[in-house]
């Protein structure tokens, strides 16, 4: 994740971060707290929409007695609210 404007936003005091590709290993001595992510969902209702569509399949598959399939919302949205 990338923070973006590089301050928190004025009404929320939350920084918000985009997703990307890059990856990194750090020692787990550097961890100083954990964090939500908070989808950004903005510009992005038709991707929201696609969402809750797919959770809504994943539920029903789930009833019918099929094994649900994992969703992970960080794959659905570019941008997140930072909650520490």
């Amino acid at each position: 994740m990338n923070t973006v404007g590089g301050r928190p936003d004025k009404d929320n005091e939350m920084y918000t971060v985009r997703r990307t590709r890059q990856t990194a290993v750090i020692h787990i001595g550097d961890i100083e707290r954990s964090v939500h992510l908070i989808s950004k969902y903005g510009r992005q209702i038709g991707a929201t929409t696609k969402l809750i569509r797919k959770l809504q399949y994943t539920l029903r598959d789930s009833i019918i007695g099929e094994v649900p399939k994992a969703s992970n919302t960080t794959d659905e949205f570019e941008e997140f609210w930072l909650n520490s």
